[in-house]
């Protein structure tokens, strides 16, 4: 009986310190926890693969700044180049993006254009889906939607 005891003692014993090894408040937590910081930093010069749109992005922690410039032959607007600003937050290795051009920032007077959307971000480059609204003198243009892959250089 006394044996039988202390193999449960000594079992009890092992699974709470095993259970202390696991998580706990223990502040540098693994990579992928909710408290590590981003996984991915996205700071650079990057370019659109198939077009003209170039970003200068800064990274600090899971906050994206950076300034924007583009050119087009055509689209919703017409021909066009612009300056605008990017912000946006970093969360699972993407990128969730606003790039803004506001009026008096493009080459059209009284145009602007909103693109927003979410890029995967694996190594040198980013991709996936963003939505860009274009308007002039107040009113809606309409909506531009398609998949930009952008490359760091």
């Amino acid at each position: 009986m006394l044996r039988r005891m202390t193999i449960r003692k000594s079992l009890a014993i092992l699974l709470v310190a095993a259970a202390a090894g696991c998580g706990g408040n223990d502040s540098s937590s693994s990579p992928g926890s909710p408290s590590s910081p981003a996984t991915v930093n996205v700071t650079g010069a990057w370019f659109l693969t198939t077009g003209d749109l170039a970003w200068q992005l800064a990274q600090t922690g899971s906050t994206v700044t950076g300034t924007s410039q583009f050119s087009q032959d055509s689209g919703l607007i017409g021909p066009a180049t612009g300056r605008g600003t990017v912000t946006g937050t970093i969360a699972s290795g993407a990128v969730t993006f606003t790039d803004t051009y506001p009026v008096g920032s493009l080459s059209v007077p009284n145009c602007s254009i909103v693109a927003s959307g979410t890029l995967t971000v694996s190594g040198n480059q980013m991709s996936g889906r963003f939505a860009a609204v274009n308007s002039c003198n107040g009113a809606v243009l309409g909506t531009e939607n398609g998949t930009l892959i952008m490359t760091r250089r």
